[in-house]
Formats: structure tokens, sequence, C-alpha cells
């Protein structure tokens, strides 16, 4: 017995299903549901990645001299650099696809972090071109490794707004090296190494308080682990509803999918209707006629459907005459084409 009541059970079954989707229930939450802490730590990671880039600008010359060669072999350094963000860039996000996101984001820490810091104590210029080039490549890899990890942590609403932290931590980054280096690099004839170190000890700081970061529940979901999407996003519900002392809105289905079934006969129907139709109205006259006249006592009703159907596709007054004369005896042909041609017609 499928009465209408049927529907809103269907609403009701689409509403369940939606709330044990892990994604659908971190989209519906209104405020960023992870400690404030975890903001934190991801900028500041950003800050020493960005940091670190301009670093070298300011020790160029004096590495240059130090070292006796020319500024032009010390630029290579950074041609290194730049390369290594390229390559750090691609690898990592391979790694984070693969193995997480939380793996993706301890190499591009541990990466410039190390290659900063030997950079830092280099004897001559070739171990700095080296050094760069990994720093480069954690560079590289943090960049595209956060902005990722908080976009999949945050819910679909507000994920503009907690990735944009992110790039206002890498400016401040770019904004302190100058202040830094000013008072470093021009004092003291290790100055340029003290602000390699700086980036890096900041970097390695950053590296110890990532261990306890939260996986990512999208990538978790896309690896097919929905239990442990779902224990995430349920602790992030916890702590989403101590911060708005109540309740979360509730989850909204997301529209279904048509069963395979069922959209594979939609798809035949919608193919052979158009197809269908002008068959059915060419070889429909004559069978009509065949039937309507072998009948007898009903000629008049199949004639007029007939000449209807005729005159709906366009048929010629004329001609659908000629078909009836042909096909039926009728007392009066004409005012039954009056009829039809009219109605069509208006």
């Amino acid at each position: 017995m499928s009465n209408r009541p049927g529907a809103p059970r269907s609403a009701d079954t689409e509403r369940s299903r939606a709330s044990r989707n892990p994604l659908a229930r971190l989209d519906r939450i209104p405020v960023w549901p992870y400690e404030r802490k975890l903001l934190w730590i991801l900028g500041a990671g950003y800050f020493f990645a960005f940091f670190d880039i301009v670093t070298i600008a300011f020790a160029l010359p004096v590495i240059a001299q130090q070292f006796h060669v020319s500024k032009t072999v010390v630029a290579y350094s950074v041609t290194s650099s730049l390369i290594g963000y390229i390559i750090g860039a691609y690898a990592n996000s391979t790694i984070a696809d693969k193995w997480g996101r939380k793996l993706g984001l301890r190499i591009s820490v541990g990466l410039f972090s190390v290659g900063t810091l030997v950079a830092a104590f280099s004897p001559n210029v070739t171990v700095l071109i080296i050094f760069r080039f990994v720093a480069g490549m954690g560079i590289g890899a943090e960049i595209a490794a956060v902005t990722t990890y908080i976009g999949e942590l945050s819910p679909a609403p507000l994920r503009g707004r907690y990735t944009s932290w992110a790039t206002t931590a890498a400016f401040a980054g770019l904004g302190a090296v100058p202040l830094v280096a000013r008072a470093l690099v021009p004092s003291f004839a290790s100055g340029w190494r003290v602000l390699f170190i700086i980036g890096a000890l900041g970097s390695l700081t950053i590296l110890y308080m990532r261990r306890g970061l939260p996986p990512s529940p999208r990538w978790l979901a896309s690896q097919g682990r929905e239990a442990e999407a779902s224990q995430v996003v349920a602790e992030s519900e916890e702590l989403a509803r101590d911060m708005v002392g109540g309740e979360l809105p509730k989850v909204e289905p997301v529209a279904a999918e048509p069963e395979p079934a069922a959209a594979e006969a939609a798809a035949a129907e919608a193919e052979s209707a158009p197809e269908s139709a002008p068959a059915e109205a060419e070889s429909e006259p004559a069978t009509n006629g065949e039937v309507a006249g072998d009948g007898g006592g009903d000629d008049a009703e199949g004639a007029r459907l007939i000449a209807l159907n005729m005159a709906l596709n366009g048929t010629p007054r004329e001609e659908t005459a000629r078909y009836l004369s042909e096909n039926f005896s009728l007392s009066d042909a004409n005012g039954l084409l009056d009829e039809v041609y009219a109605s069509v017609d208006g």
C-alpha cells in the first residue's frame, strides 16, 4: 500500500542519511570547530616559511664578500630555492594525498628547518646553494600543505575566511625580515647566519607543536575511512556546541542521485520519446483507418481521431480529405474536417 504519506518518510530518510555523512555534518557547523591555537600553529608555519623566502636577499651582499665570490654566484642560491619550491610542492602534495595531510605538514616544516639551519653554517657557497634548495623544497611544500589542510578542516562556508588567515601570517613574515635583518646583518659579521638560524629555530618549534594536529576528515573520507572521519567531526561538533552555547544547525540532506536503474530508464525514455512520437504520428493514420474501416459502425469517430492527428502534424486539409475518402464512408466529411481544422487553428 503506497500512499502519499510515503513522501515525508522519504525526506526523513534523506535527512537521516545526511546526518550520518561526516562531511555534511562538518559543513553545517557555523564556527571554527577546533581550538584557536591550531590556527596560530598553522599560521606560524606560514610566517617562518615566508620569513625564510626573503632572508637571502638581505644576506646576499655580505655572503658574497665573506665567501669571496661574485653576487651573481651567490644568487644561484636564490635560483636553487625557486627550483626547490616547485619540486617540494609537487612531491609533498603527492605524499600528502597518499599518506595524509599531517605527514605532509611535518615533512614541509622539517625540510625547510633543516635546510635553513645547515645553510646558516655553510662553509662555502656550494653548500649554501645546495641547502637553500633543500629549504626551498620545504617552503614550496609548506605553501601547498597549509592552505590545503586548513581548507579541508574548515566548514565549507568558512573556508575562505580561515585560509586567508595563512596569507595574513605569510605577509607578516615577509614584513618582519627587513626589521630583523637591519638589526643583525650590518652589525655583525655572522649576522646573516643568525638571521637564518632564527627562521630555522622558529620552524623547528612549529614542527614540535604540530605533533598533535587532528587528521583531515575530508582526506579520511576520500580514503574510505568514514568511521575515523566521523570521529574527528564528532569531536569538532562537541567543541562547536560549547562555542555557540547550544545545539548546532540541523544537517541538511544532500540532493540524492537517482538510483542507477531509474536513471537508465529515464535516459532511455528521454532518448526514445522524440523519435517515437513522429513515428507513431506517421503510422497511426493507416492503422486507425484500417481498424475503423474494418470494424464498421464507428467510422466517424475513427475518422475524427485520424483527421485530428494529421491536422496536428501539419497535413494539408486536401490530403487529409483524400485519405478519409479512400478509407472511410462518411456522410459529412467536409463538416468533420471543418470542425477538426478549426479546433487546431484556434
